[in-house]
């Protein structure tokens, strides 16, 4: 909204004009569009819970050219996890995305619980209760 405010309304006079000023002003978006590359970096946080790493990689996915299909989004999901997360995931049976996120929010409870040791994220690292996220 900024930039459009900010727009010389003498050099835009139609719609083209405009096209090709947003163009202009936002072409490096095109130019740096994420990849896979960038979702295999990622990784969880010590203290953030699934649900949050889930929505923050699932953001950067979206913009993944060519879009993911579902089993390729699972398996690099899955992979940018670490232990014990990863031996848990890796394991599973899990076809849909979705299904994986449940799958690594009951080992994220179980790890709270201390029913699977040698997390990074132990039951006095997490901030929050579980009625948070459902």
């Amino acid at each position: 909204m900024s930039w459009y405010m900010r727009l010389d309304n003498i050099k835009i006079k139609t719609w083209k004009d405009l096209v090709d000023a947003f163009l202009k002003q936002y072409k490096f978006n095109l130019e740096i569009a994420h990849d896979r590359t960038i979702l295999m970096a990622m990784e969880k946080e010590n203290q953030e819970y699934v649900r949050a790493y889930m929505q923050r990689w699932r953001d950067k996915a979206t913009y993944v050219q060519p879009p993911l299909i579902d089993t390729k989004m699972v398996m690099l999901f899955a992979n940018t996890f670490q232990s014990p997360y990863y031996k848990h995931l890796i394991g599973s049976s899990a076809q849909h995305f979705h299904e994986l996120v449940r799958i690594a929010e009951r080992i994220e409870q179980a790890m709270k619980r201390g029913k699977i040791e040698g997390s990074a994220m132990d039951s006095r690292t997490m901030m929050r209760d579980d009625s948070e996220y459902g």
